[in-house]
């Protein structure tokens, strides 16, 4: 009776150490605890990273590794970084790993590919290492790359506030600013442009652009963008040639990207799908360098490029980042620009005239103030 009951007391052990499920699955009484901030999902645009963390804590003296992976390391790819701490406990040491996730380096091809299928949904998982084929503790999320449908520019210095004139407003485009035959009268979209930023003819202008989830700030622009002005204005020029610019291939230009277009189509031809870099010798997209000394018409927030005035008046322009690298979206502004003929602003006066006028003043009233007192002057 004895041995019969030590039978069957070791059988029970064992078959609760470990048993097998109707799909085969070996599951294990192993005690082991995930620790994490991990969400359920997660997005991911161009050039972001998403950085997780978990710990685990287990039975005494037993394995604490982690080990993490991702459905399609062709797409994602993530580095590790691990810390072990000692416990209370003797025997039991904890283990935190912090996982960095971001999109793996893509090839030109790949860029073009995803850019137009801008989406995709991987896993990314953290679980206890185990070298039997138990179960063990397992935490997973989704991320979802591609264009967030919250995803927006801002251009930096607009507002719509202190500009009251401009909310019902029209103003005319002289025939010999842009390829017209008569002058051209615009209503001014206040709703849509907001207040126009203010600049000065001859002077070099660039717009700074934020890139937004809503209301929220996520970085500034640094990749290439390009900029028309919606009405056809013609009154201006860029700073630098594609010499000066650094080219070292002659890039595309907004004369061949529309060439037999209609002035509707015109945002819709060049997109990151058909923007070759200049600074790239690779690809057969480029032209031969014969025409070097042509204006650069691409802009970027750390390159020299810039918009010059050649006239006065208001400007409306769109912007649209080309930068295949930036963004899975498709992201565009609007925004308007006073361009006028003197700087009227007071941090434009000179210094030297501020101090003196202000000791002339001083002086003046030095003297009227004498002059009172001693001949009694009213």
């Amino acid at each position: 009776m004895i041995l019969l009951l030590l039978v069957l007391s070791f059988a029970i052990f064992v078959g609760g150490l470990a048993f097998q499920d109707d799909s085969g699955s070996k599951h294990c009484l192993k005690h082991q605890v995930l620790i994490h901030d991990i969400k359920e999902k997660y997005f991911m645009d161009r050039g972001e990273t998403i950085e997780i963390w978990a710990k685990i804590v287990h039975d005494l003296w037993k394995d604490n590794r982690l080990i993490a992976g991702v459905s399609d390391p062709s797409s994602l790819s993530f580095n590790l970084s691990c810390v072990q701490q000692a416990t209370e406990f003797k025997g039991v040491v904890t283990r935190n790993m912090t996982a960095v996730i971001y999109e793996s380096d893509p090839k030109p091809t790949y860029i073009s590919n995803r850019t137009k299928n801008s989406s995709g949904e991987f896993e990314f998982y953290i679980k206890a290492f185990s070298q039997d084929d138990c179960n063990t503790a397992k935490v997973s999320t989704k991320i979802i790359v591609g264009c967030p449908t919250t995803r927006r520019l801002q251009i930096h210095g607009r507002t719509f506030e202190g500009c009251d004139e401009y909310k019902v407003y029209n103003y005319t485009i002289q025939r010999e600013q842009f390829n017209g035959n008569t002058s051209k009268v615009v209503h001014y979209d206040f709703k849509n442009l907001g207040c126009p930023i203010t600049s000065i003819i001859n002077s070099q202008f660039k717009p700074t652009v934020h890139r937004y989830d809503n209301d929220k700030f996520v970085t500034e622009v640094t990749g290439d963008f390009l900029l028309w002005e919606k009405h056809g204005r013609n009154s201006y020029h860029y700073s630098r040639t594609m010499r000066q610019a650094g080219c070292v291939r002659a890039p595309q230009e907004w004369s061949e990207m529309i060439d037999g277009l209609k002035a509707i189509e015109v945002d819709r031809e060049w997109k990151q799908q058909v923007h070759h870099s200049c600074f790239n010798l690779n690809g057969s997209n480029f032209k031969d360098d014969s025409n070097m000394d042509m204006p650069y018409e691409i802009t970027n927030s750390t390159g020299g490029s810039a918009v010059i005035w050649n006239d006065g008046g208001l400007y409306v322009f769109k912007l649209r980042i080309i930068d295949p690298h930036t963004s899975f979206c498709d992201l565009t502004a609007e925004f308007a620009v006073n361009v006028g003929f003197t700087d009227t602003t007071p941090e434009h006066v000179p210094t030297f005239v501020v101090l003196g006028a202000s000791c002339l003043g001083i002086l003046l009233g030095t003297v009227v103030a004498y002059l009172i007192d001693a001949y009694c002057l009213c």
